[in-house]
């Protein structure tokens, strides 16, 4: 999805993509594998890169579960954020899932 929507938007705005860890292409080392078990744990690590990358708050963008970590983010450090977007929002998702 958003190989369509990021072209578009580069001109724009400055866009960081977060892949989630475990998850596509993305390696997870079994060393880090309960690092990862919940969504909290993906939403500090969201912060982590935030800090490393953006100044001043910001619109967050997030698709299915990434809407969920980015809600997550924004009630741990609300000064962080504008806005979000939230694309096809799923209502729940069980952090166990991801063990």
């Amino acid at each position: 999805m958003w190989h369509l929507i990021a072209p578009g938007s580069l001109d724009r705005f400055h866009i960081i993509a977060d892949d989630l860890v475990g998850s596509a292409l993305s390696e997870l080392p079994l060393a880090n594998r309960n690092e990862y078990a919940t969504l909290q744990e993906h939403a500090e690590e969201l912060l982590d890169i935030l800090a490393n990358y953006v100044h001043g708050p910001m619109v967050v963008v997030g698709h299915s579960v990434g809407i969920m970590i980015g809600m997550l983010a924004s009630i741990d450090a609300p000064a962080r954020f504008e806005t979000q977007v939230m694309v096809s929002a799923v209502p729940c998702f069980i952090s166990a899932a991801f063990e």
